[in-house]
């Protein structure tokens, strides 16, 4: 009698445990489908929009010239363009590679390190929005344009933008990929709903007088990473309205993927330094959440050692999981053009598990990292 009641009360706490899961992918999802997606309706509309366009790049020699390509061609006027390339004492030639482009600045940083030369090309700015981009990014032909449309509809403070990673090959890539789109999802429904606030520091626009006004990235000097978070962050504080996420397949960079486990775990733990320094609890509740979902289906797999009946309940919420998971994960890739990764998601919804744990390790027991051949905590 008594295994009966353990089995009928882990039966049904594995189907909360579902439920609970579907409601959160599914609120995720939902606002993301409520969100506008932003077009150019008038292709003959005179764009009225000023960008300096902030690259920070450090050892960029292999991507510096894609990006800065990108950005001149895209269909914009040149005369409300300011490109801005401040290279973060390279040791190749990414510096000599950007001076070779017509109407680009290439400038130095006088400091060491990204935040530093993103606020070196802040003070260089001279248009009404600030533009940043990493190195190793390219953005689309229209995604200037596609700026211009959101500003003169909505008059953002801050613009949080798509990143997308170009499909490849192998489990890294496909996990990267889906990852990155499963993220601008949670960027978008978090901003949409002002609840948390999240961006990426290689796609986001900020108003000048806005960001000086907030005394910019003062506050977060101390951690290496964290620059676009912490300055949406500021801004929705000051004024939530003013702060929004363009959704458009267009607007998206496509940035460069780490091609190694060891880079890409390093990544991985230089995000998850910042995660305690987030301001906003609703971010927090969020992976609480996801991740008691994935501590539950492993405590269920083990104590199904000595009660069975738990093995077969973290079965079903493994595959309620996966259900919700692979839905999610099949149209967000859609939107964004990348859906061949979806024949590796698989091995990757598994990798999920100990990835999910070693950020959640890391964001507690925050430890050293290695980043572009620089030690950093």
């Amino acid at each position: 009698m008594q295994f009966m009641v353990i089995d009928v009360v882990l039966f049904f706490a594995g189907l909360v445990v579902g439920f609970i899961y579907l409601l959160i992918i599914s609120n995720i999802y939902s606002s993301w489908q409520n969100l506008e997606e932003c077009r150019i309706v008038n292709k003959a509309s005179t764009p009225k929009t000023s960008f300096s366009i902030i690259i920070s790049a450090r050892d960029e020699e292999e991507n510096i010239m894609s990006c800065i390509e990108s950005i001149t061609g895209m269909d914009y006027p040149v005369e409300l363009l300011d490109i801005i390339v401040v290279d973060d004492h390279s040791t190749d030639k990414t510096a000599q590679i950007a001076g070779e482009f017509k109407n680009v600045r290439v400038l130095t940083n006088l400091l060491e390190g990204k935040k530093e030369a993103m606020k070196y090309g802040v003070e260089q700015a001279k248009n009404k929005y600030l533009w940043f981009v990493d190195g190793d990014s390219a953005l689309h032909k229209d995604a200037a344009r596609l700026a211009d449309v959101h500003i003169q509809k909505y008059d953002s403070s801050f613009i949080a933008c798509p990143i997308v990673y170009p499909v490849g090959k192998g489990l890294l890539n496909a996990f990267q990929v889906m990852d990155g789109v499963v993220n601008m999802a949670v960027t978008a429904a978090g901003i949409n709903q002002q609840k948390f606030y999240l961006a990426n520091g290689a796609n986001m626009l900020v108003e000048k007088e806005a960001f000086h006004g907030l005394e910019g990235f003062k506050g977060n000097d101390h951690l290496a990473s964290g620059d676009d978070v912490f300055l949406i962050q500021k801004m929705a504080s000051n004024d939530p309205s003013r702060v929004h996420y363009l959704k458009s397949r267009r607007m998206a960079a496509v940035t460069k993927e780490e091609t190694s486990w060891s880079s890409f775990w390093n990544q991985r733990k230089r995000w998850a330094t910042k995660t305690g320094a987030y301001t906003h609890k609703g971010l927090f509740y969020l992976q609480v959440s996801i991740f008691m979902v994935h501590a539950t289906i492993v405590a269920l797999f083990a104590l199904g050692f000595c009660i069975p009946i738990s093995f077969f309940v973290g079965l079903l919420v493994l595959f309620i999981k996966g259900m919700v998971d692979y839905l999610f994960i099949q149209n967000m890739t859609s939107f964004f053009g990348v859906s061949k990764v979806n024949k590796w998601f698989i091995p990757a919804f598994f990798m999920y598990f100990p990835y999910i744990f070693f950020t959640a390790f890391h964001a507690n027991f925050p430890s050293r990292y290695e980043w572009k051949g620089r030690q950093r905590k």
